[in-house]
């Protein structure tokens, strides 16, 4: 029997291509809420503490569903998750502005592994199907 050669590659994103940020996941919710409140000072927002408890319960939540699933949802999906424990209906302006301020966060750390642009490249020009996953519990 002849064993097909492979047509796809799927890589671990954390750890295998990125770096990933090791500083406790509260920071980074943390980060986000200070984002939208700088953006938006105005608004009523409630305690720092009851935002981050919220999404990371929403982030746990979402590892949950993906062990136990195998798929995953969308960044908007989580966030919508969160802002929901909170009882705030997010509009599109509070989902974006609290993704930038998440992505704020972990810009200074996330860092690309150093070969990981050229392999990916050469796999894609060898006609490989690239896909990159995220295992919920090296993200956690």
């Amino acid at each position: 029997m002849v064993t097909p050669a492979p047509r796809a590659v799927i890589f671990d994103l954390a750890g295998t291509l990125v770096d990933w940020p090791t500083e406790p996941v509260d920071h980074r919710w943390a980060v986000s809420y200070d984002h939208l409140t700088t953006l938006y000072p105005d608004r009523a927002w409630p305690p720092r503490a009851a935002y981050v408890a919220a999404m990371r319960a929403a982030e746990e939540a979402h590892w949950d569903r993906v062990v136990a699933t195998g798929g995953s949802g969308s960044a908007a999906d989580l966030l919508h998750d969160g802002f929901h424990r909170l009882g705030w209906r997010p509009d599109d302006t509070d989902l974006h502005a609290a993704l930038a301020g998440y992505a704020r966060a972990i810009d200074r750390w996330t860092v690309a592994c150093p070969d990981a642009r050229a392999t990916l490249a050469t796999l894609r020009g060898r006609g490989y199907c690239v896909r990159y996953a995220k295992s919920g519990h090296s993200i956690r």
